[in-house]
């Protein structure tokens, strides 16, 4: 019985003229679309009303209405991976917001350098009351991925753990997501094909919100846990150990860093202070497929 399906057209836009199978797929759990035209998804919706996990690659401008109709209307979808290269935020009326009150997990990447604003443009049109993990991710190398002040909380009132793979690069990334995504408990830094993370990347965060504590108050309030995949052995342990006093100091609950096993030899002062746990991506991963023939 079908569980899965990968269909993807890599020279234009895959249409459908017509159903897809002749009637529902009650297995099928799991689909990896890319380059799908939004204007002909709905002849395949019955197939697809069993699905608990969709990813959708190369979302480049899609007809809203006919884009928002389809992911609304797959109702056990679980887990939601979008890859955007342009989305624009229509103009009212016709700006009805997608409603997903069952996800749980949803992948963005974007930050194409054409369009940088498309992830946050896609994200500040869904509404996922149940979401509580969510994963940004940059398309570009160095590339951050573009947010201002705006507050998602209203978007996803259930948000706990926000994880970034190559999609804050600078202090003023941070702060931002920070206000995006205010009420987080986990903060993960993934590490990337070309992340550049450190130890001395983890003394410029908790510095961050050290520093922006004080100057317009406390960032992510409910931070308990910070997840580092560093590539770096060598901790600046005296400014580790000064920024996590700052935070505690201003009231922040951070009690928990995960970092990679062979790092912790030189955290045993840090641990004193605060938990030192092995690093791992909390995030499912029902697209890792094996490619044909290996």
């Amino acid at each position: 019985l079908l569980t899965s399906i990968d269909l993807e057209c890599s020279s234009t836009s895959l249409k459908f003229y017509e159903q897809l199978f002749p009637s529902d797929v009650p297995c099928l759990t799991t689909a990896r679309l890319g380059y799908i035209n939004s204007l002909t998804m709905h002849h395949n919706l019955p197939a697809f009303t069993s699905l608990l996990s969709l990813q959708l690659k190369c979302i480049y401008r899609p007809e809203y209405s006919s884009f928002r109709d389809a992911l609304m209307a797959l109702p056990s979808l679980r887990h939601l991976d979008l890859n955007v290269e342009h989305f624009d935020i229509p103009s009212p009326p016709t700006h009805l917001p997608i409603l997903l009150p069952n996800i749980l997990y949803l992948h963005g990447k974007g930050g194409h350098y054409e369009s940088p604003h498309s992830l946050r443009n896609l994200l500040s049109c869904i509404q996922a009351t149940s979401l509580v993990a969510l994963s940004l991710s940059s398309s570009t190398k160095g590339a951050s991925i573009a947010f201002n002040a705006h507050a998602f909380e209203p978007n996803f009132p259930s948000l706990q753990h926000l994880v970034l793979n190559n999609a804050a690069h600078r202090a003023v990334d941070i702060a931002a997501l920070a206000r995006s995504f205010p009420n987080i408990g986990q903060l993960t830094f993934a590490l990337g094909m070309d992340a550049r993370l450190s130890l001395h990347n983890l003394d410029q965060i908790l510095g961050t919100l050290a520093e922006d504590n004080a100057q317009s108050g406390l960032l992510w309030p409910k931070l308990e846990t910070i997840a580092l995949g560093t590539s770096s052995e060598q901790p600046d342990v005296p400014q580790l150990m000064s920024a996590i006093l700052q935070l505690q100091a201003a009231g922040h609950p951070l009690r928990k860093i995960l970092l990679p096993e062979k790092t912790h030899a030189g955290m045993v002062e840090v641990g004193k202070m605060i938990k030192i746990e092995d690093y791992y991506v909390d995030w499912p991963t029902p697209f890792d497929w094996p490619t044909p023939f290996e």
